[in-house]
């Protein structure tokens, strides 16, 4: 899949030109818009970008549970290292380890949702501004159709991301 990446001040046209996709043969699902107005652009009978695609949640997840893994793990290993195993047994260890696991998964998460998605910090000042972010995701043979509807919007600012 491709995907092109218009800015745009209007809601109206940004509709306009999601109505022009949908004819050329693109599905309502390639078509979101990224907006700080979600509510706006629900009535203008667009989608908005899934929210948790909007942060970095999902990167810092996967790092939560690295460390969380790697605590967990030293935490699991400390009855064996220092001769615990025989007289307090390994099961309060194991427990500590799960629970770090958790805790470091769980803090990469909330970390995650504070920060945006990479992708986007090149737009998110202008988003944050008014404006919105048209995503189109399209396959090969329909980007003369996508390119036409662009060309077709002039007031369309095409963004490399």
């Amino acid at each position: 899949m491709k995907h092109a990446y218009y800015l745009s001040e209007d809601l109206n046209e940004l509709e306009q030109v999601h109505d022009e996709l949908i004819e050329t043969g693109l599905r309502d699902t390639h078509i979101h818009v990224f907006s700080d107005d979600e509510a706006n652009v629900e009535m203008h009978h667009m989608r908005n970008v899934n929210p948790f695609l909007k942060t970095n949640v999902l990167k810092a997840l996967c790092i939560g549970v690295g460390i969380g893994l790697f605590m967990g793990a030293l935490m699991m290993s400390v009855p064996f290292v220092f001769g615990f195993s025989a007289s307090i047994g390994s099961i309060p260890f194991t427990l500590g380890g799960l629970f770090l696991l958790g805790f470091a998964t769980w803090e990469g998460g909330l970390l995650g949702l504070q920060k945006a998605h990479p992708k986007f910090l090149k737009v998110l000042n202008r988003v944050h501004k008014g404006n919105h972010l048209l995503i189109v995701d399209y396959k090969e043979e329909k980007a003369i159709q996508v390119h036409r509807v662009k060309r077709e919007h002039p007031a369309l600012e095409p963004v490399y991301l």
